[in-house]
């Protein structure tokens, strides 16, 4: 049931990801504009772009979609 849990949340995690990295790439933004405008580090937008999901908590994602303007 635990591991059940934990694929549920990575799977979450990796949809917001593929979701902002689409958004980011529409908008034409390079990493250092899609931190400005996702108002988080340049360290996360980077780690977003290169796939790193260890790096990303669901918080971090959610914060990210709301300033981006992505529903869930």
């Amino acid at each position: 049931r635990r591991q059940r849990q934990m694929c549920i949340r990575d799977r979450a995690r990796s949809d917001a990801m593929m979701r902002l990295k689409a958004h980011i790439a529409a908008k034409g933004w390079d990493a250092e504009t899609a931190a400005a405008e996702l108002q988080v580090d340049l360290f996360l937008v980077e780690c977003l772009l290169k796939g790193r999901i260890g790096q990303l908590d669901q918080a971090s994602l959610v914060a990210m979609q709301c300033a981006a303007g992505i529903r869930r």
